[in-house]
């Protein structure tokens, strides 16, 4: 009983996941059906970029950026912006989630200790920007890989659909950064562990990434990209299969189940059939706040062909509440670990993220 508390504790929406999927097998028994559940196409590509992202971080790719801003920038408010542009950017390529894995501890680090107000404020902006910055690309954030993927959205439309609510957010958050207080200089990292750039590893890196994005794009079929990528990491990196994140695989297939399900329930179905036209939006935004923006993108996708709906939906809805993107999950229990108020934190979360709700909220009204 321990381990399974331990468990729970370690996979919390893992776990959550699972029980979701097992209570939905009482109402829909498993049968032929459920094979038809599982994007396969989604849970290979999620697992190609998982692998390729932990290749740019095996090569020393970020721990090289990280250094580079030690050296290069020491006033707080010049670093606290370039902070938040480099999440925001680097997001849209390697993830929200890998973005913040990478830099909030860095933050957490270096920032002045006797800055807790602007520390935290930091550390939110940082997660708003992952959150935001990972949708203009469909490779930014899982929601946006399986919507691009299922409905057959093309890359220039959707980019330029995205690109309005990429401008706003970008132009807020450096707003914010402007105009919120942050006081002192930054001193050296704690780290003492730098690793050199492996520029051979990251030449390969880069090929391989690239060969993700042309499946994004639809120039390479993702089954010849699933197995070239394997097979190369196979030969020339095979320790980084361990550092795969298989329990976000594991929570998608287990969605997956669930939301399958869900929707050959006749009562949830004619409820959802009979209201989600013309209003995908609100019911993904407002879905995300509950279940998040990844399993509220699952689940609603089996009740309309409005697949830009969605994405606007569930990436804006990415914002409110801790739990309406897993991202942002990173950066509170990192701040917590390192002794700060979580109460504290989750105030200003919550602050901010209503401030740029409905802002984008008035940006999607606009267009």
């Amino acid at each position: 009983m321990r381990r399974v508390i331990q468990f729970f504790h370690r996979e919390t929406v893992l776990s959550i996941a699972l029980i979701l999927a097992l209570l939905s097998m009482f109402a829909v028994h498993p049968d032929t059906a459920y094979a038809g559940y599982i994007d396969w196409h989604t849970i290979a590509m999620l697992f190609c970029l998982m692998i390729t992202v932990q290749g740019f971080v095996d090569a020393g790719l970020f721990g090289w950026i990280k250094t580079k801003l030690e050296h290069h920038t020491r006033h707080s408010r010049n670093l606290a912006l370039l902070l938040v542009e480099l999440v925001f950017f680097c997001s849209m390529l390697v993830t929200n989630d890998v973005s913040l894995i990478a830099f909030v501890p860095f933050t957490l680090s270096v920032w002045p200790k006797d800055d807790e107000k602007g520390l935290r404020n930091l550390v939110v902006l940082e997660t708003i920007a992952a959150n935001l910055g990972s949708m203009l690309l469909p490779v930014g954030n899982p929601q946006n890989l399986y919507l691009y993927s299922t409905y057959g959205i093309p890359f220039a439309p959707f980019f330029l659909r995205m690109l309005p609510f990429s401008i706003a957010s970008l132009v807020l958050l450096v707003l914010l950064v402007l105009l919120l207080p942050f006081k002192g200089t930054i001193g050296p990292s704690s780290e003492t562990n730098k690793k050199k750039l492996d520029r051979r590893r990251l030449v390969l890196t880069t090929l391989q990434f690239l060969l993700c994005l042309a499946t994004v794009v639809r120039i390479v079929d993702w089954r010849i990209t699933f197995f070239l990528l394997t097979a190369s990491m196979a030969l020339f990196s095979r320790h980084l299969f361990r550092k795969v994140d298989y329990a976000l695989l594991l929570t998608f297939i287990a969605f997956f189940v669930f939301s399958g399900n869900m929707a050959r329930i006749p009562q949830l179905d004619s409820y959802i059939q009979g209201h989600i036209e013309g209003h995908a939006f609100g019911f993904a935004l407002l879905a995300s706040q509950i279940i998040s923006n990844v399993p509220a993108a699952i689940l609603l996708s089996r009740f309309t062909d409005a697949g830009m709906g969605l994405v606007y939906g569930t990436d804006i809805g990415g914002l409110g509440t801790l739990v309406a993107s897993l991202a942002s999950l990173i950066s509170f229990k990192a701040y917590g670990k390192s002794g700060y108020s979580k109460k504290a934190y989750l105030a200003t979360f919550t602050l901010w993220n209503v401030v740029f709700l409905v802002a984008l909220v008035g940006v999607w009204a606009l267009c």
